[in-house]
């Protein structure tokens, strides 16, 4: 079984995490403000826009955090790309890695522009896509290729991808993949390139064949990830969790984005998920298979939201990692923007990120215990570091 295998600097890299997470729980563990000086990690989100509207988007679905807030569908938010360009260069001497999302990161409008100031920027990149954009983007991909991680949205074969993305959207998404795979045989593209399935009802019956079909792709990753789902009663107790400590913050939607991360998996599948899994764990590839959550957890617990990993309920995002919202807003969650700080249109990261207001949040984070089962598959938050 090849379940988690690297190259040697992927094994460095991974070793260094292990001993900075190390690092940042001692320091924490005595200071619960600790932070690092700058973040090593900022998450941008280059625009709330997207092409697509997926079944089990936490966003754009008709469940998902804008639709449900009244944003209208053709509404756009999008980082101006002054505003960006200040952050990459502030950020560039501690080397901070970056993760562009979106929305659809490579319908940003400002596109040209960020890829002429990432050009020389050798520092650890990725950019999440549902793919549709990529071959129109490829010659800008290769020019920031170095060190750069391009994760695909890939989520069964034909039947079962466009279930969820719509009709025709697979075949889209296949050939640009073999594209850039082209291109990085012919050396022109020197990233590398992932795969990021959400498993889901439709294609639990042939997740099993949808893995061998990736091994013919010749990419460097798979990673199979369950459904983040947050039950009710979770999103009960964060409703009350959020309402007595962070009430502060004066930012109360409509609907709190927990409540968006409803798709969940056929409980009654769990027996053939556990079948099609088994099957894939006795296989050796030729990529690195990454399952989110790790198979260490309860698988049963894992889909019905119930509480699966007995890390620790802490994060240790608060100490090294910024999210920088579509619309400039700042906080150290990449996933739920109600815990924003600061907005980047008025105030400077650095300032942002020694403020007052990010100690407290720090403070009350890593003192006063949330519902556990909300945060334990984010990586900050447990043992899934890479």
């Amino acid at each position: 079984m090849r379940v988690f295998t690297e190259n040697n600097q992927n094994f460095v890299n991974i070793k260094e995490l292990i001993v900075r997470t190390s690092r940042w729980r001692k320091e924490r563990s005595a200071n619960p403000e600790y932070s690092t000086p700058l973040p090593e990690e900022i998450r941008i989100q280059l625009t709330t826009n997207c092409n697509l509207r997926c079944k089990h988007c936490f966003q754009w679905s008709s469940n998902g955090y804008y639709a449900k807030n009244s944003i209208k569908t053709n509404t756009t938010q999008e980082l101006p790309f002054s505003t960006l360009e200040k952050l990459l260069k502030q950020t560039w001497h501690p080397r901070s890695s970056i993760y562009f999302w979106g929305g659809e990161p490579l319908i940003y409008s400002y596109w040209d522009s960020l890829t002429a100031l990432l050009e020389n920027d050798n520092r650890s990149k990725v950019i999440s896509t549902n793919g549709i954009h990529v071959r129109e983007k490829i010659d800008d991909l290769n020019k920031i290729s170095d060190s750069l991680e391009v994760v695909f949205s890939l989520d069964g074969l034909e039947k079962e991808h466009d279930c969820l993305r719509g009709k025709g959207m697979f075949n889209k998404t296949f050939t640009n993949i073999t594209g850039l795979v082209n291109e990085k045989k012919e050396g022109r593209f020197k990233g590398k390139i992932t795969i990021n399935c959400s498993i889901h009802n439709e294609l639990v019956n042939n997740l099993y064949q949808f893995v061998e079909f990736c091994n013919t792709l010749q990419v460097d990753k798979v990673i199979l990830g369950f459904p983040w789902y947050i039950n009710e009663n979770t999103c009960k107790e964060m409703d009350e969790y959020y309402q007595i400590n962070f009430n502060w913050l004066n930012r109360q939607p409509i609907h709190y984005t927990w409540h968006c991360f409803n798709y969940c998996i056929d409980f009654t599948l769990l027996s053939v998920l556990e079948n099609e899994i088994k099957k894939i764990t006795n296989r050796t590839y030729n990529f690195t298979l990454r399952f989110h959550p790790d198979l260490k957890n309860d698988l049963s617990s894992i889909l019905t939201g119930d509480v699966f990993n007995d890390g620790k309920n802490s994060c240790i995002a608060t100490s090294c990692r910024m999210a920088v919202w579509a619309n400039g807003d700042v906080s150290f969650c990449g996933d739920f923007p109600e815990f924003c700080i600061g907005n980047l249109y008025f105030t400077d990261f650095g300032s942002i990120w020694r403020s007052e207001n990010f100690n407290k949040i720090r403070r009350i984070i890593n003192s006063v215990p949330k519902p556990y089962s909300l945060c334990q598959r984010c990586r900050f938050s447990s043992n899934n570091l890479t």
